[in-house]
């Protein structure tokens, strides 16, 4: 270890034994002595800390690139490209994944985030909401009333599973980054 002196800056190097204290010694002009230099275990911490530090910073900068690099949609583009498309269309798979869709559909169920929705269709007995296509969607958007005539934009992903109430598992067309719009109309049973 390394030391020098408070008082006249005359440098020592010496090594401590078990339980000797620096304090224990002085210079020889009477001054105290102050350690210069880390130790061996410092210097190993500093250059752990750098090590940790670095590879925060790389792995701050991988998650960065990462989101550069994940397709964001803009709602306006999706919108502009959107094709009008069925609950028949989706569940046909005539549409391509990827595809920029929109969709006029009543509300079944809904949550921020998510919902389903499906549309109507007529028999002999009339309009009604046809539950058997119903349609996943997913965004950034808040919760629906159940009914409520909305129009969405999104991108088409395919088929997606989920599991319902009663425990069995339903496939249905995902739309995905989906834009919701109330018309202001509903379902009325």
């Amino acid at each position: 270890m390394k030391a020098r002196c408070t008082e006249c800056g005359r440098t020592y190097e010496f090594e401590l034994q078990a339980g000797e204290r620096l304090d224990e010694y002085e210079c020889k002009c009477g001054g105290s002595l102050r350690r210069i230099g880390g130790s061996l275990s410092d210097k190993i911490t500093k250059n752990r800390n750098l090590q940790i530090a670095g590879i925060c910073c790389i792995s701050f900068i991988l998650i960065v690139l990462a989101g550069f690099s994940s397709p964001e949609y803009d709602p306006t583009e999706i919108k502009e490209k959107a094709i009008e498309v069925s609950a028949a269309e989706l569940y046909s798979n005539s549409i391509k994944e990827g595809t920029p869709v929109r969709i006029r559909a009543y509300v079944i169920d809904s949550q921020d985030g998510t919902m389903r929705i499906c549309q109507t269709t007529r028999d002999e007995f009339g309009e009604t909401l046809d539950y058997d296509r119903d349609i996943m969607v997913e965004g950034d958007f808040q919760a629906f009333y159940e009914n409520e005539e909305v129009i969405v934009w999104g991108i088409f992903r395919g088929p997606s599973s989920y599991v319902t109430v009663l425990g069995s598992e339903r496939t249905v067309p995902l739309i995905d980054n989906a834009i919701v719009e109330k018309t202001g109309n509903r379902y009325h049973m």
